[in-house]
């Protein structure tokens, strides 16, 4: 049975080969399992990658566009971030 590829492997992958964005898709053609794994060094990294994952499940691949709006962690926490400030801002600004 197909497995999740963990976003270490590609990172282990990023740091053996000097690469700053890995993306990885396996297929297991017995089990119909597809599975895209991507890192990024750097936050823009990160979210490049990822943006490319997702343009690879949606245009190459046919995924629901449900499963193609993946977004890393740390861009989600930057975006959080961002939104605390503004408001924050709005605040001051009253």
């Amino acid at each position: 049975m197909g497995k999740r590829i963990p976003i270490k492997t590609a990172k282990d992958i990023a740091k053996k080969y000097n690469y700053d964005q890995v993306i990885i898709w396996a297929q297991n053609n017995s089990e119909h399992i597809q599975h895209v794994t991507t890192f990024g060094k750097s936050v823009v990294d990160a979210d490049q990658a990822c943006q490319g994952g997702n343009y690879i499940k949606r245009k190459f691949l046919g995924w629901p566009e449900n499963e193609c709006l993946a977004e890393p962690t740390r861009v989600r926490k930057l975006r959080e971030q961002i939104k605390k400030l503004e408001k924050e801002i709005m605040e001051l600004k009253k």
